[in-house]
């Protein structure tokens, strides 16, 4: 994201990928006058994560100062927004429609919608995953094949899925911006699939919580985006409240789930396996999990909630 003195620079990948997921969730399409200020924020937050991430001496006026430097014109974003704002208001690419096993007999019409007779299983599969059921009505023939390309290196059916779909998400994006679908950061780390969800989780929310939801549906073909959910190892109660502990960028933050039952919520993680012990604490109860419960909710007001946290967290 380096740009140069003297003239405006071009657009990076990266910004025309942001600005197409800022663009595409919106109603009403942003002119660039309107847009070039995000994207000034956007430039802003992503130095200041590299910043952090690489422990680099910046200080704010040398991090301001590269923002104007990396920061494009109003006609760059413009001359990008018109066939961008052309191509949204197109109807959605045929790989975004629904998939079925009914397709595997028109492979003649449509070879691109090929899928191995070893992997059918795993597309299968992906439609009971556990992750796939609280997001989502079905999958798309683009997130289908993307099983089909991953299943032989991931193989826990959950991961498989949350993975193939970030795939296919950032597939359609790199479509719409016109740009090279680069794989390569995500490649390098599929030897581990834990840390490549986390790495796509901290890294989805660069935009507001009803943004991302809109740009979600629209790629998706209107399937509902029910927000996101954390890996948790143990809770705490505090007095009446539900304390979890959620990790952005590595910092530990309590949150107060909106539940108000901690007799109900103790007697589920027993029934579902995963109540390892209770420990009674001085000001509080300390409910230790025998393995990673990953918690989301339906109600999109906390949805909106943890989506902002997380996006406030990476500044």
């Amino acid at each position: 994201m380096n740009g140069k003195k003297g003239r405006r620079p071009k657009l990076t990948d990266d910004i025309k990928q942001w600005i197409v997921t800022h663009q595409q969730g919106r109603k009403k399409k942003l002119k660039a006058t309107h847009m070039r200020a995000d994207v000034r924020d956007f430039i802003e937050k992503e130095l200041r994560k590299q910043n952090k991430e690489r422990e680099l001496p910046w200080t704010e006026e040398l991090i301001q100062s590269e923002v104007k430097n990396c920061l494009p014109g109003i006609s760059a974003i413009q001359k990008f927004l018109n066939p961008v704002n052309k191509m949204l208001e197109e109807k959605p690419s045929p790989l975004d429609k629904p998939w079925h096993l009914g397709l595997l007999t028109k492979i003649k019409e449509h070879p691109e919608y090929y899928i191995s007779p070893g992997a059918i299983q795993s597309v299968l599969d992906a439609l009971t995953s556990q992750k796939m059921l609280t997001r989502h009505k079905g999958v798309t023939i683009r997130q289908a094949l993307w099983v089909s390309r991953l299943y032989t290196k991931v193989k826990q059916k959950d991961e498989l899925w949350r993975i193939a779909w970030h795939y296919a998400f950032k597939e359609r994006i790199s479509e719409i911006a016109d740009i090279d679908f680069d794989t390569t950061e995500y490649d390098h780390r599929l030897s581990n699939p834990k840390e490549l969800i986390k790495y796509f989780d901290t890294r989805m929310h660069s935009v507001d919580f009803k943004t991302y939801k809109r740009a979600f549906e629209e790629i998706t073909c209107g399937v509902k985006y029910a927000g996101v959910s954390f890996p948790v190892e143990f809770m705490l109660f505090v007095g009446d409240k539900i304390l979890a502990p959620i990790r952005i960028q590595d910092k530990p933050i309590y949150i107060e789930l909106p539940l108000n039952d901690q007799k109900a919520l103790l007697n589920a993680l027993e029934k579902q396996h995963f109540l390892k012990e209770t420990k009674q604490l001085d000001a509080s109860t300390l409910v230790v999990l025998k393995k990673p419960l990953p918690i989301s909710f339906e109600n999109k007001e906390f949805n909106e909630y943890l989506h902002n946290l997380i996006k406030d967290g990476e500044k």
